[in-house]
């Protein structure tokens, strides 16, 4: 069987390019920011209390390297006697919403929940960072 060489024309330009953090990390960053921002104002919409300490516990954090990694969305709320309570909430079919739009829902999933619900917004952000990295692309890089 006879060997098949395939060349790509410009393929190590490419790959140089995606690796150059000038390019791509202000797109990346902005991207991280974005869908973190998405995502803690998703599960304060999907808490399951309308008001108080579980909703203004909700963060957010990007990775500071200079080409980020990963965010984080977090609580570390728990109640007076340590009871840890959005997980609670989050794993047991035994707690349900009250005074809230979803009154009598169970709150399971309320905060994993959010991923899904915010998925369109978080595609959109991800094309919106792709088309920035061809743009700086095509300008060069700057």
């Amino acid at each position: 069987m006879p060997d098949v060489e395939v060349i790509i024309e410009g393929s190590g330009k490419l790959r140089q390019a995606m690796d150059n953090e000038q390019l791509t990390a202000p797109a990346i960053r902005k991207m991280m920011y974005h869908i973190a921002i998405l995502l803690r104002r998703g599960a304060k919409e999907r808490s399951p209390v309308d008001t108080g300490k579980l909703r203004a516990s909700l963060t957010y954090m990007v990775d500071s390297r200079p080409l980020p990694r990963f965010a984080i969305v977090s609580t570390d709320r728990l109640s007076p006697r340590g009871f840890p309570y959005p997980r609670a909430l989050e794993d047991s079919p035994r707690y349900h919403y009250r005074r809230t739009a979803r009154q009598g829902l169970p709150t399971k999933g309320w905060f994993s929940g959010t991923i899904e619900a915010q998925m369109d917004r978080i595609v959109l952000t991800v094309v919106r960072a792709l088309e920035e990295i061809g743009e700086r692309w095509e300008r060069g890089g700057k």
